[in-house]
């Protein structure tokens, strides 16, 4: 059996519903189904968002940083390289 679903009601531009619509009927799917997918896209890439942000704030409170001009010479000793690659 599936995950528990549950109704919502929200409110959007006419022209982006609109929009959807089209791209339902394009792809012969259901709205709904559309705009489920749409929202777990979202909710997952600001959970990986998230997780980004505590990883950093980790990484700072255990003292894993660099100066801006330790970055500023990596930066530029990437780009050395990436050029040198590309002849």
């Amino acid at each position: 059996m599936g995950e528990e679903t549950r109704a919502v009601q929200f409110q959007i531009p006419a022209k982006e519903l609109a929009d959807l619509e089209q791209w339902a009927r394009n792809s012969e799917r259901p709205l709904d189904e559309l705009l489920g997918e749409a929202v777990h896209a979202y909710v997952e890439r600001q959970r990986a968002f998230a997780a980004a942000v505590q990883e950093g704030l980790d990484d700072i409170r255990a003292g894993r940083t660099i100066s801006s001009e330790e970055l500023h010479d990596h930066m530029a000793e990437v780009k050395r390289r990436f050029f040198a690659q590309r002849g």
